[in-house]
């Protein structure tokens, strides 16, 4: 599952794995360079993020809006979880 970068202050080794961050080609398979039509639309409907064309990453395009979804750690339950 995906859950923010402050459950690092909660995190429990025992009840959980940390898999990797969800913003990483190495994690995710859907992962693509964002190219430059993306990152002119994005630019365009006022995005502040430093991203170019080159990046990998997640870009989500919905109703004609682009936009970057925070990163998220990708964790997994050990065992048991009652």
């Amino acid at each position: 599952m995906g859950v923010p970068i402050s459950f690092l202050d909660k995190y429990c080794p025992e009840q959980f794995e940390i898999i990797g961050i969800g913003i990483s080609k190495d994690t995710l398979s859907d992962m693509n360079m964002l190219g430059s039509e993306f990152v002119e639309n994005y630019k365009k409907q006022g995005g502040t993020g430093h991203y170019s064309a080159n990046m990998w990453g997640l870009a989500l395009i919905e109703d004609g809006k682009c936009s970057i979804p925070y990163g998220r750690l990708i964790i997994k339950g050990k065992g048991d979880l009652k």
